[in-house]
């Protein structure tokens, strides 16, 4: 999974990527193990935090690198990694525990825009 994460980082964005907006979930069924969750930065973005979180159907909550979720039988591996290129891709394991519930990571970057970043439209 790295390799290509690193090549989507290194390669330059396409004329219709004007920006990003909004957090990146990724379902994991029920039985299943892990999801990678990525984020694609604007190329001329400074990456400032980001927040982890699991939802399921009953609820959801925050949850802190190799720690278990609020919501219980789920966590996120580690840190997210940074690759940087031509833009900067952020991503993350989301490991799911549980065997009954289906659960979305969700992971949400921070970032402060460069001087050619323009908000989506929409």
């Amino acid at each position: 999974m790295r390799p290509g994460l690193q090549a989507l980082a290194r390669s330059a964005p396409s004329a219709a990527e004007s920006g990003y907006a909004g957090p990146v979930t990724a379902p994991v069924p029920a039985g299943s193990s892990c999801a990678v969750v990525a984020i694609v930065l604007p190329a001329d973005a400074h990456f400032v935090g980001y927040r982890y979180e699991a939802v399921d159907g009953w609820g959801g909550g925050d949850c802190v690198a190799e720690q278990p979720c609020t919501i219980g039988d789920a966590h996120w591996q580690g840190h997210p990694v940074i690759e940087r290129g031509q833009r900067t891709v952020i991503w993350s394991v989301f490991v799911n525990s549980s065997r009954d519930r289906a659960r979305r990571g969700r992971l949400t970057t921070y970032f402060r825009p460069g001087a050619n970043w323009r908000a989506p439209s929409g």
